[in-house]
């Protein structure tokens, strides 16, 4: 074996399986058990703090019933969720939203994003409540000034956030797809990726 790969590298190679330290698994954050709905059946997966979980199969597979139905907007059948070791009932995506679980979807123009939007108002839509005082009077300073700060962190481009979102790349749509549910500051973000896999991941 040291002679193949030092022949295909051109030089002797003394580790090549270096050790790797994993890091100390965090506490479990989200676990599924048995879920069936339309399009998946006893599917059980279990998420913990720090961890990047991801979701591959064709077309067709359940993948994306299964998000929806993690974030509430897929019915399910039968199986249980448990939410940071709570068995939870999650009928809708506010009551997802609530738990701290976002779901960035993969339709940015269908159902991710209002297109004759400013960057501004899509990206404070999913949480607007942070941006609002008792009164339910929005305090666009504060607004502005965070959608701002995420937006440059992302490294969105974009001449202002006042920019209308179809005026976007569909590259920079999909970070102000992603900017919107960070804000949200969720415990559990699902990622939609352009039909190949999505991802559970824990923020």
């Amino acid at each position: 074996m040291n002679l193949l790969v030092s022949t295909m590298v051109g030089r002797d190679v003394e580790n090549t399986f270096p050790e790797r330290k994993l890091k100390e698994r965090g506490e479990e954050v989200l676990r599924v058990e048995n879920l069936t709905g339309d399009g998946f059946r006893n599917i059980s997966f279990t998420l913990h703090r720090g961890e990047i979980l991801g979701l591959a199969g064709l077309v067709g597979a359940g993948r994306t019933e299964v998000c929806k139905a993690v974030f509430g907007e897929h019915p399910l059948k039968s199986g249980k969720i448990f939410f940071e070791n709570k068995e939870v009932r999650i009928k809708n995506s506010k009551a997802a939203i609530e738990l701290g679980i976002a779901y960035a979807t993969e339709d940015r123009k269908y159902d991710g994003l209002m297109l004759g939007r400013s960057i501004r108002e899509n990206s404070s839509l999913a949480n607007l409540k942070r941006f609002t005082n008792k009164f339910g009077l929005l305090n666009k300073k504060e607004e502005c000034r965070t959608v701002d700060e995420m937006s440059k962190s992302l490294s969105l481009k974009t001449p202002g956030i006042e920019q209308l979102a179809k005026n976007l790349s569909g590259g920079n749509q999909q970070k102000v797809c992603l900017i919107k549910w960070l804000l949200t500051d969720p415990k559990v973000i699902i990622i939609e990726m352009l039909r190949r896999a999505q991802k559970i991941s824990i923020c």
